[in-house]
């Protein structure tokens, strides 16, 4: 039984996309011959891009740095919004109990070395484990010797560009990976010329499982299946949640959006149409998407969710998109992987979702594809074949 430790955003992440993605990579990884997964507790590992704030805070212009001050300020108002959303918080950390390593060790860069006579397998990714904020030593495995196999999965830069100093930190320490492959082709496309191996764009491992694992035994309250819209945002939805009350109140829907998507507050979700949900968690989440009418989110893995399981849905860019630190890249890739950009919406562009529907025909088979493809890749890497 070969056994895989897998590095991930997944401890003490309360972001639905970085659980639920975790997770799927697990289920998929568990399901390979003789093969058996952990998700580690790792955190609070060492940025080895940006050593502090000050640091991290050259990336951004004048204008994001004066709304990052304003961000950090208002985050100390968030024990009032984790009161209001104790339930939500509870259901998160039920969840990764479910899915994490059972010997309840938190995992640092000191020491997480210990790890390495319990696994012959460490595997980073998916999600932005590579995004220079996000980074850290342990998503790089920098503390893995070359006995051990060291495999990237999916793992996402979180933008489409990065300076001279992020892309040579990330590719020196992924080139001593033995398989690495990537979620978006713009992280290829930016990472390739500095590594000596072939790196695989393969799809976000919630598309890997079949798709019964997301059935979960689970409902919400006041969210009748195909009698809702759903909203999923981590930008200022208000513009958008207005027009689509309109279309609400033209079809007999509910609009229901989550707010505080990153557990923090944000006066904008305290105004504006809408219903509010608080007590969701991870189940919850999928369960919403799979049965709304329509979901309208700025989010990836919102998105992905969307697609997988065949919903009419809309994007809105989550930030300035000529910025450098702009997220809206990985929702291009997404989108373009399944030739739908068309999806994606602006104020000015509103389109009515009952006459904008999708045929899913021709996605289902680019699915297809990709799937056969990433698992192809994960199991010759944990097979360690050529």
């Amino acid at each position: 039984m070969k056994k895989t430790a897998i590095l991930t955003l997944f401890y003490g992440n309360y972001n639905y996309g970085g659980l639920l993605q975790g997770y799927a990579l697990k289920k998929t990884i568990d399901a390979l011959p003789e093969s058996e997964a952990d998700i580690l507790r790792y955190k609070d590992g060492i940025n080895p891009i940006y050593s502090g704030l000050r640091q991290q805070m050259k990336q951004y212009g004048a204008k994001m740095i004066v709304a990052k001050i304003i961000e950090k300020g208002l985050e100390k108002g968030t024990f009032l919004i984790q009161r209001k959303i104790r339930r939500r918080l509870t259901l998160c950390d039920a969840f990764m109990e479910e899915c994490m390593n059972h010997d309840r060790m938190e995992y640092t860069d000191e020491n997480i070395a210990d790890t390495l006579e319990a696994y012959d397998c460490y595997v980073s990714g998916s999600d932005q484990v590579w995004n220079p904020n996000c980074i850290r030593n342990g998503f790089l495995q920098t503390f893995v010797p070359e006995r051990k196999l060291k495999i990237s999965y999916g793992a996402s830069i979180g933008r489409g560009r990065l300076t001279a100093k992020e892309r040579d930190t990330i590719a020196h320490s992924i080139n001593t990976f033995d398989y690495i492959s990537v979620r978006e082709d713009d992280a290829k496309n930016i990472l390739q010329e500095k590594v000596n191996k072939e790196i695989k764009v393969v799809l976000d491992p919630v598309f890997l499982p079949d798709i019964s694992v997301w059935d979960f035994d689970t409902q919400v309250n006041g969210a009748e299946p195909g009698k809702y819209v759903l909203f999923y945002s981590f930008s200022d939805s208000r513009r958008y949640r207005k027009k689509a009350e309109k279309y609400c109140q033209e079809n007999n829907l509910k609009l229901l959006y989550i707010p505080y998507a990153k557990q923090k507050l944000n006066f904008f979700d305290n105004t504006g149409a809408g219903e509010k949900l608080l007590d969701v968690g991870p189940k919850e989440f999928v369960w919403l998407i799979k049965n709304a009418r329509c979901i309208f989110t700025d989010s990836f893995h919102g998105a992905a969710f969307s697609i997988l399981f065949h919903k009419n849905f809309f994007v809105f860019e989550r930030d300035n998109k000529n910025n450098s630190t702009s997220m809206n890249s990985r929702i291009y890739n997404l989108l373009d992987k399944f030739h739908i950009r068309d999806r994606i919406i602006c104020p000015e562009y509103f389109p009515n979702p009952e006459k904008c529907s999708i045929v899913y025909e021709e996605i289902n088979q680019i699915i297809d594809e990709y799937r056969t493809g990433s698992l192809e890749f994960l199991r010759k890497a944990m097979e360690n074949k050529e």
